[in-house]
């Protein structure tokens, strides 16, 4: 006798492939327009390489067109402007709830702020 599967979230579980892609890139293209309107490094790498959250239409579009941003030019930033966040905050500091740190141990630490909402 076979048991029943059980789903926490049947919806999200069980969904196909092309809706479980959709909902991805729902949610990707939201995030992209968050940082980019809100990360001033974000926007200025991305403007740099041509690229607007407005234009991936796709999760392709995507792995091809959004540079990568690394821990580098996160330190760069922090070193040019004194930006201790490295112009990756996205929110004013009043809604901070804590900063934590790297280690530096490839370099300069790195200061990861959270809100409550991230916490």
């Amino acid at each position: 006798m076979e048991k029943e599967r059980k789903y926490w979230n049947p919806e999200a579980e069980i969904m196909s492939s092309a809706a479980r892609h959709e909902v991805q890139l729902s949610k990707l293209q939201a995030q992209m327009r968050y940082a980019y309107d809100n990360s001033s490094l974000h926007r200025s790498v991305w403007d740099k390489a041509g690229v607007n959250p407005a234009q991936v239409k796709t999760l392709d579009d995507f792995q091809k067109q959004v540079p990568f941003i690394d821990k580098d030019m996160v330190r760069c930033e922090q070193q040019r402007t004194g930006d201790p966040s490295g112009g990756m905050l996205c929110v004013s500091e009043d809604k901070l709830l804590m900063i934590a740190t790297s280690s530096g141990t490839t370099g300069l630490p790195t200061f990861l702020p959270v809100s409550r909402r991230d916490f």
